[in-house]
């Protein structure tokens, strides 16, 4: 699964970016549940199934990624 996130989530680097300029006015990514499931239904469905655990590993992936 933790591939699967850094692969999402280097497609929105530029976002990612974005939202880091703006620290600390702005800290929050928003993903898009539709854009998700297009890009990985499974990851999708796992979010619904286990969100607490699918939003930990967003959040351990953003955290190590070099912004």
């Amino acid at each position: 699964m933790k591939e699967k996130i850094e692969r999402f989530l280097k497609k929105k680097k530029k976002e990612i970016n974005r939202i880091a300029e703006l620290y600390p006015e702005e800290k929050s990514l928003l993903i898009d549940y539709e854009e998700l499931e297009r890009y990985d239904r499974g990851l999708a469905e796992e979010l619904i199934r286990n969100p607490d655990e699918v939003i930990s590993v967003f959040e351990d992936v953003l955290s190590g990624m070099n912004i």
